[in-house]
């Protein structure tokens, strides 16, 4: 039975006092959600008792010009229209000013009425200027599926899992309410070209995985080419339950009308690939065009663990030019002084979302103190969120456990237990910490068990006043505790925490932090640390040059034509060639040497040195800002120098 299915039934069988004062709760939210000031009267139900009344009508609204709208609920199965007949008779005999009804809602707790039987009712209302609306019970049960979920919990017995498929609106106005300083109403511009990469990639695959670094506009594009297809889009965001989306994905992927699906920041979902298991076949066979927005360090992850049951493409968005983002900020904030400008220029490095923020900030009080650097800017926007919030600091310990794993699942308190324990807070503390922050809005909680920030800058706050600023939790112990578990989000905690917050200090404690942790995993298991390695390689070059240089020595050579070897690899797997490709950044000459002497050792694999070259030598917008072309240049003389016939 679909949750539809289910709803319907369950308001066919609830009894006439619930049903009434489900229709008077369901017209409450109604009026507020459209802004309107009502107080509804029941009279059809008995105060402080389950029965109904007699009453004519059932309940009714006067509005703010002093007119009226009646209600009228029925239970009854068969013979719809009379009852509506008989119904709208008695209130055409009642004592009510029928010059002051400027509408009639009438509830049915089935659908069995013709639609021309209501176009009858409501023209015959119209002669007397009043309006008519039939809510069936199938009306009734869509609304509640897919905006007041809450009512069935409440009215119908049972609770509806919790929606992590967004609808575009929905979407749209959770990403607006977010500190980001980013808006779906802002100006888009620059990448008139990428959208239309993204468009053709979608019409020759009907996965695209869009990635690039944090804040440079990966879910706006996203956005912006979903808005051509109106409501026929889905948005997924803020996954706590892998089984409950793959059941709410079910119940739309049938329907044709469904045109796209976007994952907003896929490299975050536990489980992803159970999704793209379950639906695989769907997938390749149907129009529907699935985008999966993805940090750009977690692309290939993403793209090897998608990979097995789909064939995605893959879009990087490169960051805007400095220029671009000036003017970006000047048509956002009409912000002109070249000073100003200038400074949200240097400490945003380019990326739009930071300089967005900096030029909220900077409109609040129009002073360059509050923007200085980035963590000023933070401090600035987001200070008195936890100041005034009083926390204590076994609460304030739980805020950032939360803020690290992303999402907490109450039933699982033992995966919590090493951190718990080390911090001295009881499961019983825990649990009330999240009552209380979630009393406080910080937090979300949905079904007494998820527990997760809906606001992504609420939660990167959260991670710097923690892990940064008061170091109340030790980051190299989470580091050591959760990798194995969750990597992605592991290594999405450290690049937030040194790319977000970037100051000589910061950078430096969050490297000592992560090398303390190449021991740790070195002294464990063997595939784990080639892992860690290859995801924090920068953080410590010597011992990643160490482990290189002793896994090659290792290595049995083999000798083979290279040229009969190239095959269609699909994705980089070898953990060496993703290490060597991270030392490529800092020591380009060492990098190209060891490229090289692992090659030798290897020449049957030269499939994946081919995708190496792609991932880490291939040549992107940062290249020229940063690199120079120097890892390039370092591997091309290496490769000549050894292979000068190729």
């Amino acid at each position: 039975m679909t949750e539809l299915n289910r709803i319907e039934q369950a308001i066919k069988e609830i009894d006439p006092a619930t049903f009434q004062k489900l229709c008077d709760e369901y017209e409450r939210i109604e009026c507020k959600t459209k802004g309107i000031d009502a107080s509804i009267v029941p009279l059809g139900s008995e105060d402080g008792k389950n029965k109904t009344t007699k009453g004519t009508p059932d309940s009714y609204i006067i509005t703010s010009d002093d007119k009226y709208i009646l209600m009228e609920y029925t239970s009854q199965k068969k013979k719809i229209f009379q009852k509506v007949k008989d119904d709208l008779s008695k209130i055409d005999n009642s004592s009510i000013d029928k010059d002051k009804i400027k509408k009639i809602k009438y509830f049915s707790a089935t659908s069995d009425i013709e639609p021309k039987d209501i176009q009858a009712i409501q023209n015959l209302l119209k002669k007397k200027n009043i309006d008519f609306e039939f809510v069936s019970n199938y009306d009734l049960a869509t609304d509640i599926r897919d905006k007041y979920r809450s009512l069935a919990e409440e009215y119908l017995g049972f609770v509806l899992k919790p929606r992590q498929l967004m609808t575009a609106k929905e979407f749209e106005k959770d990403f607006n309410d977010q500190y980001t300083g980013a808006s779906t109403y802002n100006y888009f511009a620059y990448r008139e070209g990428e959208l239309e990469q993204l468009n053709d990639k979608l019409q020759n695959k009907n996965v695209v995985i869009l990635t690039g670094s944090s804040g440079v506009g990966k879910t706006r594009l996203a956005y912006e080419y979903t808005k051509k297809y109106g409501d026929q889009v889905f948005f997924v965001n803020n996954v706590f339950d892998t089984r409950a989306l793959i059941s709410e994905i079910q119940s739309y992927i049938d329907d044709s009308s469904l045109k796209v699906i976007v994952f907003d920041d896929a490299n975050r979902i536990n489980d992803l690939e159970k999704v793209f298991q379950a639906f695989q076949r769907k997938i390749k066979k149907s129009d529907i065009k699935i985008i999966l927005t993805v940090r750009n360090y977690a692309k290939n992850d993403v793209y090897e663990e998608l990979g097995h049951w789909v064939n995605a493409d893959i879009l990087e968005l490169t960051q805007l030019s400095a220029i671009q983002v000036r003017e970006c900020i000047e048509k956002i904030y009409n912000i002109k002084d070249d000073i100003v400008l200038d400074r949200i220029g240097a400490i945003s490095h380019g990326n739009l979302r930071f300089a967005l923020l900096s030029a909220k900030v900077f409109n609040k009080r129009h002073r360059l103190s509050d923007i200085s650097d980035f963590s000023q800017v933070f401090k600035q926007l987001l200070g008195d969120v936890l100041v005034r919030k009083h926390l204590d600091l076994h609460s304030l310990i739980s805020l950032g456990i939360i803020a690290f794993l992303k999402n907490v699942d109450i039933k699982r308190i033992s995966y919590y237990k090493p951190v718990l324990e080390k911090y001295k807070i009881s499961e019983e503390k825990f649990k009330e910490n999240i009552d209380i922050l979630t009393q406080m809005e910080l937090i979300n909680v949905v079904n007494h068990r998820y527990v997760f920030f809906e606001d992504q800058i609420i939660c990167s706050y959260v991670l710097k006043t923690v892990f940064l600023d008061r170091q109340l939790i030790s980051l190299n112990f989470m580091i050591n505790n959760y990798f194995g578990y969750a990597s992605n989000i592991v290594r999405d905690n450290v690049q937030t925490l040194r790319g977000f917050f970037q100051n000589e200090e910061n950078n430096s404690y969050v490297t000592q932090q992560v090398k303390k942790s190449f021991q740790f995993f070195h002294d464990q298991d063997e595939i784990l640390y080639l892992q860690f390695v290859s995801m924090f390689c920068s953080y410590d070059i010597n011992s990643s040059v160490s482990l290189v240089l002793a896994k090659i020595k290792k290595v049995k050579p083999v000798k083979v034509d290279m040229d009969n070897k190239i095959e269609n690899d699909t994705f980089l797997y070898d953990y060496l060639l993703k290490i060597i490709g991270g030392i490529s950044y800092d020591e380009p000459e060492l990098a190209a040497e060891l490229f090289y002497k692992y090659l030798v050792k290897v020449p049957q694999k030269v499939s994946q040195f081919k995708l190496a070259v792609d991932e880490f030598w291939s040549i992107q917008f940062n290249t020229f800002r940063f690199y120079k072309f120097t890892q390039q240049i370092a591997l091309i003389n290496e490769l000549i120098k050894n292979f000068p016939e190729k």
